[in-house]
């Protein structure tokens, strides 16, 4: 958990005893959890500051062991993982050498969150960034939406909105970047087509064009806020709202 003061996370086990590979696959999962998870706001945030090969390779490390742990298609983990493995080839080997790892790794990031500390304005925007979660975000816009949606459900869509974080950290404020995919989450997943979507394209002649994503997307809100439309009349209706927000429905020789 992000803290924007101190790394708050469990204490992990750095002298583990792993004497059968579910051990050590326990293991694996425990550290995958502490990074992340429980720390993953704070790696986001401080390796934007300063990087370190220490910390990625680790983390890289604890993902291709747990994806091969749980997965059985990934070629590229299998093929990191047994060369690791090689190496260090019983469970008790890998996993002292894995704590090792998390060991050093873990100093780094410390490192890095003590030059944090000490600067006035990084610092800040730690804390903003402790504040500032999508799980504390998501239920404001949920609210805003005027949506009250099931716990499995809404705790899926916020670990979507922290994948996509980790790929779009965005720039600015923070709280409306958070909001907005927050926004497109819901907005994307609430509420299916009356029709298929191709029959929304084939109308506008827009499949396979420019500007079917937007054709799309207008046709889900239009589902959403005339769920009793269906067939011909959904589509015409989608066609419409189309023309009038400036789109331009073309002819099919367009």
């Amino acid at each position: 958990m992000a803290t924007g003061a101190a790394l708050a996370a469990s204490s992990p086990d750095l002298s583990p005893a792993c004497a059968s590979e579910a051990a050590l696959n326990q293991l694996v999962s425990s550290y995958y959890k502490l990074f992340h998870e429980e720390l993953a706001s704070d790696l986001v945030f401080l390796t934007s500051i300063q990087r370190h090969p220490d910390i990625e390779s680790c983390r890289k490390l604890i993902r291709d062991l747990r994806t091969v742990a749980q997965h059985t298609g990934n070629t590229h983990a299998k093929s990191v993982v047994k060369t690791w493995r090689s190496l260090f080839p019983s469970p008790q080997e890998a996993a002292t050498e894995l704590a090792r790892s998390v060991a050093v790794a873990l100093a780094r990031l410390a490192a890095v969150a003590g030059v944090a500390r000490r600067n006035g304005a990084v610092a800040a925007r730690w804390r903003d960034v402790a504040l500032i979660q999508p799980a504390t975000v998501f239920v404001v816009v949920a609210r805003d939406l005027g949506l009250r949606l099931p716990t499995y459900k809404q705790q899926f869509m916020v670990r979507q909105v922290e994948g996509r974080l980790k790929v779009e950290p965005g720039a600015g404020d923070r709280r409306l970047h958070i909001s907005d995919l927050c926004a497109q989450e819901i907005v994307s997943s609430h509420r299916t087509l009356p029709v298929p979507y191709v029959d929304v394209l084939d109308a506008l002649n827009l499949l396979g064009k420019a500007g079917a994503d937007a054709a799309v997307t207008l046709a889900y809100a239009v589902a959403e806020v005339a769920p009793q439309l269906k067939g011909e009349p959904f589509i015409e209706r989608v066609k419409q709202t189309y023309i009038s927000a400036g789109g331009i429905a073309k002819s099919p020789s367009g």
